[in-house]
């Protein structure tokens, strides 16, 4: 399409073994090929902490793992009936456990068409009405590919929770512990691609998995006491939501915490250092405003540039090359935590996460959000911390975002 091939074109990638079918040899070359567009003092940090060729391969696997769901998805087909569905999803996990605030069918349906299918962006088509006596012969239903039809109807039948969750209300931690354990054994009966995707989603939505390592490690004795401003460190490190690779954006978090001595260094991108970016002696507060302000620019420019061009690459070239990738290529993903957590803790932290989840997901295509001159000052002007947040965003890849987004949702739609 002639969007990638601007984007190609702009940020002069050139890829090596395009005659390959082999998708691990294609990521190879995709990686190789933006390592150019990822933050430098990002490679320098893993570099000198020793974990390049494991964040490397991190980062393959995800590329891989992309891809052969997005051909999953496309190639399962579709639920025939979102009624039955329903029903069967209901049915399923009352073997589990007796649903709380149970609704009928129909109910459950509503939710799925006045709430969950716009929210999931999933498409609306017309459908054989075969319902008894009735009165149209068409009906519109949201198609669900069968692929993912385990995660949309038990957020459909678990709505309240979900609500729960996005409106920032206070849980409790049994609550938390039923839900995820109520998912894991829905999940048991599934085959292996089912599970692998559907975990998979079920984190990318909630971030659980990645919340509880966080708390974790923060009251750890090798941080608990590494900074000042506990909140903030938090909310930078809520960004690592918007990053898609669940299992590698975990490792991050001891990567950015170990990085405050790091980034007061000039590091270049095999790790060396060459001198302080300051001749004067900071105190702890500006090492810690510094480490905010970076570490924010990596993870924005990794998730919202770097992941998203070399996923929409990686797929491009797939389709290019005719690579059929057999199975999914994932790994399963478990959701537990080691210890009881503080829920006022966890309900602070997912505040932060919620936040950053609606002004990415839900207003990103707003283009206002990212009306802030590069150059400017974030505190002259009357932004929340995720506002200031996205200044450390150059506006120029934000656009590149929004592009890289729509052209990778057309390419599959087409495809």
């Amino acid at each position: 399409m002639e969007e990638i091939e601007e984007i190609i074109d702009q940020y002069k990638i050139s890829f090596s073994d395009l005659d390959t079918t082999d998708p691990f040899t294609i990521a190879n070359s995709v990686y190789t090929s933006c390592e150019k567009i990822m933050p430098k003092n990002f490679i320098g940090i893993i570099r000198n902490l020793g974990l390049y060729e494991k964040t490397k391969a991190d980062i393959l696997q995800h590329l891989v793992f992309s891809t052969s769901m997005i051909q999953l998805i496309q190639n399962g087909g579709m639920i025939e009936s979102n009624h039955s569905q329903c029903k069967k999803t209901v049915e399923e996990l009352e073997k589990w456990t007796k649903l709380e605030n149970s609704k009928t069918i129909s109910n459950y349906n509503a939710i799925l068409d006045k709430k969950i299918g716009d929210y999931f962006f999933l498409m609306k088509t017309l459908k054989e009405n075969k319902s008894f006596n009735a009165k149209n012969k068409l009906i519109q239903q949201f198609e669900v590919p069968k692929a993912v039809a385990p995660f949309i109807f038990f957020t459909v039948i678990n709505y309240e929770f979900f609500q729960d969750i996005k409106s920032k209300s206070l849980l409790s931690e049994n609550m938390l512990d039923e839900k995820i354990e109520l998912y894991k054994n829905f999940l048991k009966n599934k085959d292996n691609s089912q599970k692998v995707i559907n975990t998979f989603l079920f984190e990318r939505e909630y971030n659980f998995q990645l919340q509880f390592k966080i708390l974790e490690i923060m009251e750890s004795s090798d941080f608990k006491d590494e900074f000042r401003d506990k909140n903030k460190v938090y909310k930078v490190l809520s960004l690592l939501s918007l990053l898609p690779n669940i299992k590698g954006r975990l490792e991050y978090i001891k990567v950015f915490l170990k990085s405050k001595e790091m980034l007061m260094l000039s590091i270049n991108e095999d790790g060396e250092s060459f001198g302080y970016i300051s001749k004067f002696i900071l105190t702890e507060e500006q090492k810690e405003f510094n480490w905010i302000e970076e570490v924010s620019k990596i993870i924005l420019r990794l998730a919202l540039f770097v992941f998203p061009v070399m996923e929409l690459l990686h797929f491009y070239i797939t389709k290019l090359t005719n690579t059929n990738i057999s199975g999914l290529q994932g790994s399963s993903f478990l959701i537990e935590k080691k210890n009881k957590i503080v829920m006022d803790s966890f309900s602070e932290l997912n505040n932060y996460f919620q936040g950053i989840q609606k002004k990415f997901y839900q207003d990103m295509m707003d283009s206002t959000v990212f009306d802030i001159d590069v150059g400017e000052n974030p505190a002259d002007k009357d932004m929340d911390e995720i506002d200031k947040m996205l200044y450390y965003l150059d506006k120029m890849e934000a656009d590149i975002y929004r592009e890289v987004t729509d052209c990778r949702n057309r390419l599959m739609k087409k495809l």
